[in-house]
């Protein structure tokens, strides 16, 4: 197989790049080891997107149930660690999302999510999605600096040979950069790593804090 672009990972970032390329007309081919699109995407907490994240927004809100804000219902505390918001079926200005001082979040359901996703990607008529399909190895060209190839393996074991000018590591985990000994850090980097005089020296782990969601829903009786 070969593309314009191979996007290595189908959630938040993968989408967004296979969707904003191919809309401008690059042939891309899309992987994603899981068997459906998004897979921990989110509209980070009162900090929504615009572009591509409030066109998905408008399309879900086109669905019944499949998306809304919601509205604070208690405040994160230190002697408290949790916070607690609940759907605003009222509120549907995406605009509310946009600031952390609104303090509006977004909220979807993630089946819907992966549905608006394919149909938009199948919409630029130039991205071919491969779902559980998994990158495996990456080859180099002869002096190690380009990536000319990958190889992929479907979930029935079957291999993929992608080709491609350019490729793009959206893997939650970077597998395709680690694979070609790509250099990484996890946590602060101090200002001489990006030419950056306001980043922090200081040591130690600093990663962002999940955000476990839960469904509540009435059960019969009898039930626990």
């Amino acid at each position: 197989m070969a593309a314009d672009l191979c996007v290595v990972g189908a959630g938040s970032g993968g989408f967004g790049a296979a969707c904003a390329a191919a809309r401008l007309g690059v042939s891309v081919i899309l992987l994603e080891a899981a068997d459906g699109v998004g897979d921990t995407s989110n509209w980070e907490p009162v900090a929504g997107g615009t572009g591509l994240c409030a066109e998905l927004y408008e399309c879900l809100r086109q669905l019944p149930e499949a998306i809304c804000l919601q509205q604070r219902k208690c405040s994160y505390h230190p002697d408290r660690p949790w916070g607690w918001y609940d759907r605003d079926l009222q509120a549907t200005d995406y605009r509310l999302s946009l600031s952390r001082r609104s303090g509006v979040p977004v909220t979807f359901e993630p089946q819907a999510l992966d549905n608006v996703m394919r149909r938009l990607l199948t919409a630029t008529g130039n991205c071919d999605l491969h779902l559980n399909t998994r990158f495996i190895k990456a080859e180099i060209v002869r002096g190690g600096q380009r990536v000319c190839a990958i190889l992929a393996q479907t979930a029935d074991g079957d291999d993929r040979r992608i080709e491609a000018p350019m490729f793009i590591d959206a893997t939650a985990d970077i597998h395709l950069a680690c694979g070609i000994g790509c250099l990484h850090t996890i946590g602060p980097e101090g200002p001489e790593a990006y030419d950056e005089p306001s980043a922090s020296s200081k040591e130690g782990l600093v990663l962002n804090n999940a955000s476990p969601c839960y469904r509540v829903s009435p059960v019969s009786n009898g039930r626990h």
